[in-house]
């Protein structure tokens, strides 16, 4: 290392260097200035105070994000914590770290959790495989892992709808179960089924893919699973990320899920998509749900948290 370590607040003309930062340490997730804006300077709950960046002889070197969205919750947030290679085991992330836990902790934070931050997460926690390196770092800090998530990928082109998942939709539509693309129809009641049973984060992604579909997106990009006036599911997808799928609790176990997959899914073959993939499951539903469409493991993550206030 060539000089002392300083950290700095994020600011707007730093963007480029910070990308650039990020994308030499944290390689396994390709950065690009659309999705910092957009999960990043655009979500209400960030503040530069909490986006600190680490400068070696005036050169930036490294970069961390905590968030603080509901503090009266008593939970922060680190998504991003990334150092250059050749800076490592200088000082560099542990300064980010300790910036980072005294801003949420100033914030009435009293657990930090990395990462899984609903509405803006990169991934769901740190990636065992790829950045061992970083989960060793974190635990001789303190933090715990306290459960673990994995991403899934599915090949299109070998998707195949189950013989039973075509009777089980036959049988639910004489139950009073019918399955279609959004329309604007639903949308009272696609908020009642969100506000019952799921948390915020759902709402404003459902208000984000209907006004997208009026805008001109296909509606198959939601499909919407109703019995009657009541919407019992859905199931979402942008570009070839799949999800998120959710049934209202009083109705799952008879198979509705898996018909709003499996409609998803081939409507993105359709749409010339290849693959679907997401970021955040557990194995307990993987083995209930996504493996019955092709989906296979990609990754794996540990969800890592350390109590950092009275």
């Amino acid at each position: 290392m060539s000089g002392p370590v300083s950290i700095t607040a994020f600011d707007g003309v730093m963007l480029e260097r910070v990308i650039e930062v990020l994308n030499a340490s944290l390689t396994a997730d390709p950065m690009d200035r659309s999705m910092l804006v957009r999960r990043v300077l655009l979500d209400p709950s960030f503040d530069p105070d909490g986006a600190p960046v680490a400068h070696v002889s005036g050169a930036p070197v490294g970069f961390a994000l905590a968030i603080a969205p509901k503090p009266d919750a008593g939970l922060g947030y680190i998504t991003l914590l990334g150092v250059r290679r050749e800076h490592r085991r200088q000082g560099v992330g542990s300064a980010l770290l300790r910036h980072c836990e005294s801003f949420l902790a100033d914030r009435g934070c009293r657990e930090c959790l990395i990462s899984p931050y609903g509405p803006g997460y990169f991934t769901p926690g740190v990636d065992i495989r790829a950045y061992a390196g970083g989960l060793e770092f974190l635990v001789r800090r303190g933090y715990k892992a306290g459960s673990q998530a994995i991403s899934m990928q599915s090949d299109l082109s070998r998707l195949t709808r189950p013989e039973w998942v075509v009777r089980r939709e036959l049988e639910l539509a004489q139950e009073g179960v019918c399955f279609a693309p959004y329309s604007p129809q639903c949308l009272p009641a696609l908020f009642r089924m969100i506000r019952s049973g799921f948390s915020d984060d759902w709402e404003r992604f459902a208000r984000d893919a209907a006004a997208r579909i009026e805008l001109g997106d296909p509606a198959s990009r939601l499909w919407i699973a109703q019995r009657g006036d009541e919407v019992v599911g859905l199931c979402h997808h942008e570009g070839a990320r799949f999800g998120p799928i959710g049934v209202v609790a009083a109705q799952r176990g008879r198979g509705i899920g898996h018909v709003l997959m499996h409609h998803t899914l081939a409507d993105m073959r359709c749409a010339g998509l290849r693959v679907a993939w997401f970021c955040w499951s557990s194995d307990l539903t993987a083995a209930r749900l996504y493996e019955s469409a092709g989906f296979v493991v990609r990754r794996r993550f540990a969800v890592l948290s350390k109590e950092i206030g009275p």
